[in-house]
């Protein structure tokens, strides 16, 4: 493969380019990319994600992958946020062309409890549809409880 990139970073936010091309194992040359956009808002930032790629496997068979992904962050507090984000795929098989998309939407309240400490209850919302087997959707509700670690060797 062969990609070149462009990134800007700017005081409110950045944008990224990336532009490419990867020859599969069957040797057709495919198109790829990625474009990253990043705004910062008063209370929080809006994103924006693009990505174009083709992934190969230990059978030799190809998967060109598109994948688009938008994410919202509101801050409420010094301690607490709400995350929202969308993502949706879209996979074909280059021997079968056979398509799997998917979807997905999460709702997030995220709480810091201590400095390295937070607390994420939300709900995602999954959407799935294959060539083969048809359409399936789920719901899943969790609760996390997360914690940062910085280790310097």
């Amino acid at each position: 493969g062969l990609s070149f990139g462009w990134s800007m970073d700017r005081p409110g936010g950045s944008l990224a380019l990336g532009l490419g091309a990867t020859r599969g194992v069957t040797g057709t040359a495919y198109p790829t990319g990625s474009l990253d956009w990043q705004r910062d808002l008063k209370r929080g930032s809006l994103s924006a994600n693009l990505v174009r790629d083709v992934i190969s496997d230990g059978n030799d068979e190809e998967t060109v992958v598109t994948t688009v992904s938008l994410g919202l962050t509101h801050d409420i507090s010094r301690l607490a946020s709400v995350n929202f984000g969308f993502a949706a795929s879209d996979s074909e098989d280059t021997a079968t062309d056979l398509t799997t998309r998917n979807a997905a939407f999460t709702a997030t309240y995220s709480h810091s409890l201590a400095a390295e400490w937070v607390l994420d209850v939300g709900v995602t919302h999954r959407i799935l549809n294959e060539d083969e087997t048809g359409r399936a959707e789920s719901d899943t509700v969790f609760l996390e409880l997360r914690r940062s670690f910085d280790w310097r060797p």
